[in-house]
């Protein structure tokens, strides 16, 4: 017997000795532990410890065991996929991954209903934020099979009310010609450096030309997107141009949407010099019903030893793909940007891209070090996900950090034109 079984051997041992004297546990992270040598628990840690005792001897490596995890239930960090229907108490819908609940004609929808594109269970990392306020945390204790309805109070779920989130905005509003952004400012809102005759979009209503850089500031020059008057689902904008700035005389609609310090909100009055907009969510101050049914489970110990298998050469991502036809994942980074270091020890680690290990070839490369890739792809900014078929056919770009959940929607995106192309 080698030197690190016989270390690793006495300190699962030890482990297990301590678990048992410990007596009776139950928390809600961990399974009970019985202090009958013959329980269904003991005889369960008994055949997790066996298996890591050969992995041991097989690979000559230390095992990590977590003699708190239960194989059966949900726990927090596992990898779920459930069917769910939320409700608020008088039955009316918001959401639901149930085709035939969507499309009964007889179920009431409620103020900010939302159709799902896809009827198909919804992937949850469980502890963290869901579609659905609150689904990411009911889920724990659960298994595979099982059902449960839990009611949860309108501050677990889109909140109270708040009457500052209920604000006046002016009906005229005056915008420079020129406005003056900080290197800083301009890179985390285009995604790129400015580059002098560059056009950016400014806002919904403004595109813009970059007329100078220096060290300090970037200075932009405002033009209206559309002559005459703009109309959207806000309302309608006129714009007038008077010597150095634009007016902007807004007329919204009821109930139409507005978007301002990264919030979204509605409009909920108006009269000849102000419109009033609700910030809060239409469900805010309502309970929320949940019918929750557990379809798989991915323990959390099978995703943390999981490594994506990098290439960092492009013939040979296209060389293991051709064969297997199985689609490319291509990030292009640069080792001084932080945001492609936040991608790839923070979004690629995560269990909801880690569980898509055999359905891509993954592919990096420093077009920082290599511009010829930059050009390729004409990327702008730093990092860049290009997703592309088998034979290298490009599906879809992605420019900018994309957190898991966010990059996992866009590849499965990505996976429906694959199987259907």
């Amino acid at each position: 017997m080698n030197k690190l079984f016989k270390y690793s051997t006495i300190v699962l041992s030890a482990v297990l000795i301590f678990a048992c004297a410990a007596g009776p546990q139950r928390d809600s992270q961990g399974p009970a532990l019985s202090s009958e040598a013959d329980s269904a628990e003991m005889e369960a840690m008994k055949e997790r410890m066996n298996k890591a005792f050969e992995e041991i001897k097989e690979g000559e490596k230390t095992v990590v065991m977590d003699l708190n995890e239960d194989p059966s239930i949900v726990q927090e960090g596992d990898l779920v996929r459930v069917n769910y229907s939320a409700s608020v108490e008088d039955g009316a819908l918001i959401c639901t991954t149930l085709s035939e609940v969507a499309k009964d004609g007889q179920v009431k929808k409620a103020a900010g209903y939302e159709a799902l594109e896809s009827s198909v269970p919804e992937e949850v990392l469980v502890g963290t934020e869901a579609s659905v306020p609150g689904l990411g945390h009911v889920i724990p204790g659960m298994a595979v099979g099982e059902k449960k309805t839990v009611t949860l109070p309108p501050e677990k779920a889109y909140g109270l009310r708040d009457a500052d989130k209920v604000v006046d905005f002016p009906r005229v509003k005056k915008q420079s010609k020129t406005i003056e952004l900080a290197p800083g400012e301009y890179l985390a809102r285009y995604g790129k450096f400015p580059v002098g005759g560059a056009e950016v979009t400014y806002d919904v209503y403004f595109d813009a030309h970059v007329v100078d850089v220096t060290e300090d500031l970037a200075v932009l020059e405002l033009f209206p997107k559309e002559e005459g008057p703009v109309e959207d689902e806000f309302g309608t904008a006129v714009i007038t141009e008077k010597e150095d700035e634009m007016e902007i005389v807004l007329t919204p609609k009821m109930g139409g949407p507005f978007r301002a310090w990264n919030q979204d909100g509605r409009v909920v009055a108006s009269d000849s010099e102000n419109f009033t907009v609700d910030f809060n969510h239409p469900l805010a101050g309502s309970s929320v019903v949940l019918e929750v049914e557990l379809v798989s489970l991915t323990k959390a110990s099978t995703l943390r030893e999981t490594e994506i298998p990098w290439i960092e050469d492009y013939d040979e991502a296209i060389a293991a793909a051709k064969p297997t036809g199985k689609p490319i994942l291509l990030v292009l980074y640069a080792d001084w940007c932080g945001y492609s270091t936040k991608l790839f020890d923070r979004t690629m680690e995560d269990p909801r891209i880690k569980v898509l290990k055999d359905r891509f070839v993954w592919l990096k490369i420093d077009s920082d070090k290599d511009p010829s890739y930059k050009e390729s792809f004409a990327q702008e900014g730093f990092p860049m996900i290009v997703v592309m078929d088998s034979e290298g056919l490009v599906l879809a770009k992605m420019s900018g950090y994309r957190d898991a959940k966010t990059l996992r929607e866009g590849l499965e995106e990505c996976m429906g034109q694959t199987a259907t192309g």
